[in-house]
């Protein structure tokens, strides 16, 4: 995603797009339907790779994964487009996203335990969505952990979207209309 509107611009088709009478809601729409659709279908696989090749134990409520992966789609995807339409680039909008990544697995606990962290760095893990996706992963799939039990990082993760997504979407609507 985050090279989504990038790519236009440097075709120079994002300009011929404001001459449409496409309206920026549809344009919006269009770009990230593709990538939610791909996201959706890469849950699905790796979420039945994991149950049927590796033999994961699958104790949570499907409704459960399902909220908190949207949840952390809307996240992803207004994070993706932000970066989009910050980057001049489609190089400099891989690099960020890099330099993004890296430090989001590291700290979320993905790699290593956010408990095993020192205090500061546990801060830091706080800001980062992905460290509670994680959290309602392990909770509702291993654990079978449900809605009471995970309110806490399903409700973090629905500020992030919330607030991610929508500021993506006013950025964008602004940059089309401006």
């Amino acid at each position: 995603m985050s090279q989504a509107v990038v790519k236009e611009r440097e075709a120079g088709t994002l300009e011929q797009m404001f001459v449409t009478p496409i309206r920026a809601g549809e344009y919006i729409i269009g770009k990230i339907t593709p990538y939610a659709l791909l996201a959706v279908v890469q849950m699905v696989l790796v979420a039945s790779v994991g149950i049927g090749w590796f033999k994961v134990p699958f104790n949570g409520n499907v409704a459960v994964v399902a909220v908190g992966m949207l949840l952390f789609m809307l996240t992803s995807i207004g994070l993706g487009l932000l970066v989009s339409l910050l980057a001049s680039t489609r190089q400099q909008a891989r690099q960020v996203m890099v330099f993004l990544m890296m430090p989001f697995m590291i700290l979320s606990g993905f790699i290593f335990p956010v408990e095993a962290m020192p205090g500061w760095m546990q801060a830091i893990s706080a800001c980062i969505p992905m460290t509670y996706i994680l959290e309602v992963l392990r909770g509702s799939f291993v654990k079978g952990a449900g809605f009471a039990d995970l309110a806490q990082p399903l409700s973090i993760l629905a500020v992030f979207g919330i607030v991610i997504f929508t500021s993506a979407v006013l950025a964008t609507r602004r940059r089309i209309t401006s």
